[in-house]
C-alpha cells in the first residue's frame, strides 16, 4: 500500500476515533427559568414551503448547553454504498459516528441590560460546514428559530419528549410503501421513460429502496433519498417533500417576520447596478416583489443571478415578460408520451399555444394544461402594463447549477438579444416538475415535462452557452460588460 494511502486511511481512522461522540442522558439539576432538553426528543421542523419534516434525536446537557444527534451509523449505512475508493475512508470524518443530523446550542443568558437573549446554535448535515443553519433556544418547550448564516429565518422548530420506542414520524409513514408508490409513478411520468432502464439510474433507485428500508423517521428518509440519487443521476431528480397543513406549521411560522425569501436584492451604490439573485422561481407574485424591490434603488442596469436556482416553476417566465422589449418563443415542452416530437427535425403545426405575460394565473392555468394534454408551445409577451418592467441593460450570471425553468428563462433571454449571459454553460437539464401525490402526506415532484427550442439545438446535455465564460469573477465580468455599455469606465 502507497504511504499516502496509509496514511490518508490513519488520519481517517484517527479522526473517527476523536470526533464527535453520541449524545447520551445525564443527569443534570435544574436550570432557573429554562428548560433543557435532555434524552431523547421528537423533533418537527416547521416551513412556510413543506412539512413539518419530523425525526427523532438524542440530546445531551453540557457545560453552558446542550448537544444533540440523530442515530449513530445510519449515515454510514446509506452512504457506503458509493462506489468510491475514497468514500468509505472519509465517511467517518464527515459523518462522525455514523449520524446524519448533528446540533449543539448554549443556554439563553441575560445581556447588560438583564433583557434574555436566546442560546446559538448550529445545526446541519454531519460536518459539512456548508450545510449547516443557525438555531436560537429559548427553551425546549418553546419553538426553535432555524436561521441562515446571514440572519433570515427559515422555519421552526419544536420538541417533544419521546414517547414509544419508534419514532412518531414512523407511527405515520411507512417508507418502504412510499417508495414503492415513488417508483410507481416515476415509471409512469418521468421525461424519459428510457431512463429508467440506465445502469445510472438502477444504481440510484436500488440505493434508494435500500435507504428506505434503513430510514425510521424522515430526516433519515430524505437524507437516504438524496444521497441516493444525487450520487448517480445527472439528470434533474425527483423530489420528495411531507406535505404541510395550516394547522400544524402555518401559526408556527408566521410569526417570524423576517422569513427567507427564494430572491434576494443586492445594490451597488458606486456602480448603480442592482443584483436579483433567485433561489428559485416558485410563483410569479414573488418574482413581482423582487422586481418591485430592485426598481427602489432605480439601478442604472440589472444582474439577474441564477446561478443556483433550480427553476421549480414556469414562474421564471414572468421575469421574462417584465424585460422583453418584444415577444419571444420559449420552445415546446412535452411529455414522455409525445417523446417523438423530440425526435423531429420540423415540429408539427398545430399544437396547443400558450402566449401571455406570465402572471400567477396563467402560469397555474398552463401548468395544469399541460399536465392533461402532455405537450405545448410556449411564449412570452412583454408586460407593458406592469409596474416592476425594467427596460435598461441586462446581464443574466448562469453556472451547472442553473437548471430546469431557470434554463428556460437564459435562453429567452439570449435568443432574443434582451440580456448578456455571463458565467458557465447551465446544466442542460430543461425538464419541468410536476408534482403528484405519493399517499401518506407526501408529494413528489417529478420531472415529467421535456424541452426543445422552436429553433436551433436542443439544451438537453448542453446547456446554455453564455456570452461571456467566467468562474468566480462572473458578478464582476458582467459589471464590466454593463458599464461599458453605459459607456462608463469600470475603473
Amino acid at each position: 500500500m502507497p504511504a499516502r494511502v496509509a496514511c490518508v486511511i490513519l488520519l481517517a481512522l484517527c479522526l473517527a476515533g476523536c470526533g464527535t461522540t453520541p449524545a447520551r442522558p445525564v443527569a443534570i439539576a435544574p436550570v432557573e427559568r429554562v428548560v433543557v432538553p435532555n434524552g431523547e426528543y421528537d423533533v418537527e421542523f416547521h416551513s412556510q414551503w413543506a412539512g413539518p419534516v419530523r425525526g427523532r434525536m438524542t440530546f445531551e446537557a453540557t457545560r453552558g448547553g446542550f448537544k444533540a444527534n440523530t442515530r449513530p451509523g445510519v449515515a454510514w449505512d446509506m452512504v457506503g454504498g458509493i462506489e468510491s475508493v475514497l468514500g468509505p475512508i472519509f465517511m467517518p470524518f464527515l459523518f462522525p459516528r455514523g449520524m446524519v443530523l448533528v446540533w449543539s446550542s448554549t443556554l439563553p443568558a441575560d445581556d447588560a441590560e438583564g433583557r434574555t437573549v436566546p442560546g446559538e446554535g448550529t445545526i446541519g448535515v454531519g460536518d459539512f460546514e456548508s450545510l449547516r443553519v443557525r438555531t436560537q433556544f429559548a427553551s425546549a418547550d418553546a419553538p426553535i428559530t432555524v436561521r441562515l448564516r446571514d440572519g433570515r429565518a427559515v422555519g421552526v422548530m419544536t420538541l417533544r419528549p419521546a414517547e414509544g420506542d419508534a419514532p412518531r414520524a414512523a407511527q405515520r409513514t411507512d417508507y418502504k410503501a412510499l417508495a414503492q408508490r415513488t417508483g410507481e409513478l416515476l415509471r409512469e411520468h418521468l421525461f424519459d421513460r428510457r431512463l429508467l432502464e440506465t445502469p445510472a439510474f438502477k444504481s440510484a433507485w436500488k440505493g434508494f429502496t435500500r435507504n428506505a428500508g434503513v430510514a425510521q423517521d424522515d430526516a433519515e428518509f430524505l437524507f437516504g433519498a438524496i444521497t441516493a440519487f444525487r450520487a448517480n443521476l445527472t439528470t434533474s431528480m425527483p423530489l420528495l417533500f411531507p406535505r404541510s397543513t395550516p394547522a400544524e406549521s402555518t401559526p408556527l411560522v408566521e410569526g417570524l417576520t423576517d422569513l427567507v425569501r427564494p430572491y434576494r436584492v443586492i445594490h451597488d451604490d458606486k456602480t448603480g447596478i442592482t443584483t436579483v439573485r433567485f433561489y428559485a422561481f416558485l410563483e410569479s407574485a414573488a418574482v413581482d416583489g423582487a422586481m418591485a424591490e430592485a426598481l427602489e434603488h432605480e439601478p442604472r442596469a440589472l444582474i439577474v443571478d441564477i446561478r443556483r436556482c433550480p427553476g421549480v416553476t414556469l414562474a421564471s417566465l414572468r421575469l421574462a415578460a417584465l424585460l422583453l422589449e418584444s415577444p419571444a418563443s420559449v420552445g415546446v415542452v412535452f411529455a414522455s408520451a409525445r417523446r417523438e416530437i423530440a425526435d423531429l427535425e420540423a415540429l408539427p403545426v398545430g399544437l396547443p399555444t400558450f402566449a401571455g405575460v406570465w402572471s400567477s394565473a396563467e402560469a397555474s392555468r398552463v401548468e395544469a394544461a399541460l399536465g392533461a394534454e402532455g405537450v405545448a408551445e410556449l411564449s412570452v409577451a412583454p408586460d407593458t402594463a406592469a409596474s416592476g418592467r425594467y427596460a435598461g441593460p441586462v446581464a443574466v450570471l448562469t453556472s451547472r447549477r442553473t437548471s430546469a425553468s431557470a434554463e428556460l428563462l437564459a435562453h429567452v433571454l439570449k435568443q432574443s438579444g434582451r440580456a448578456l449571459v455571463v458565467g458557465e454553460p447551465t446544466a442542460g437539464r430543461p425538464m419541468l416538475g410536476r408534482e403528484f401525490d405519493a399517499g401518506q402526506d407526501w408529494t413528489l415532484i417529478v420531472p415529467s415535462l421535456d424541452h426543445r427550442p422552436r429553433e436551433g439545438p436542443r439544451l438537453n446535455g448542453r446547456g446554455v452557452e453564455p456570452d461571456r465564460r467566467s468562474g468566480r469573477n462572473a458578478p464582476g465580468t458582467a459589471a464590466g460588460m454593463l458599464l461599458e455599455r453605459l459607456g462608463t469606465s469600470t475603473q
